[in-house]
């Protein structure tokens, strides 16, 4: 068996009988599922490629998009106006977004002089930092 071109695995398709009950479609499906995974593991590269593309997209945007949000409370500190509450800014941080965080705080100059803040944040980097480890270690191959 080979994989062709757009990561679909070339096996023979078999249809299932209409009168199959719900329970036997999906067992054979996963039966199927198994039997490419078994037998064609190359093409399951594309899958892991897709997830790993994914998540570095995710990682781009939400760091941008963290970037913005320190910004505009930023602006709005110097307005007098409304502000974004902490609590918002740190769980952005904490979901992936605390580069961006880091960023928009040296440049703008934003939340660098309280303690309380910095003390958490520091918290959420801490925590990311151990996750990507301890990820990295267990599950990601390089090869």
């Amino acid at each position: 068996m080979s994989c062709s071109g757009d990561g679909e695995p070339e096996i023979p398709v078999t249809v299932a009988p209409l009168k199959l009950s719900v329970a036997k479609r999906h067992h054979r499906t996963h039966a199927n599922l198994w039997h490419v995974y078994k037998y064609n593991k190359e093409c399951f590269c594309n899958t892991l490629f897709l997830f790993r593309f994914a998540a570095m997209v995710y990682v781009l945007l939400i760091n941008f998009f963290s970037f913005i949000i320190f910004g505009l409370d930023k602006r709005k500190a110097v307005l007098h106006r409304r502000r974004i509450s902490e609590t918002a800014l740190l769980g952005i941080s904490f979901l992936g977004g605390s580069i961006g965080s880091i960023v928009a705080m040296l440049i703008f100059r934003h939340k660098i002089s309280k303690t309380s803040f910095l003390l958490k944040f520091g918290g959420i980097v801490l925590i990311q930092v151990a996750l990507i480890y301890f990820f990295e270690k267990k599950y990601w191959d390089w090869s």
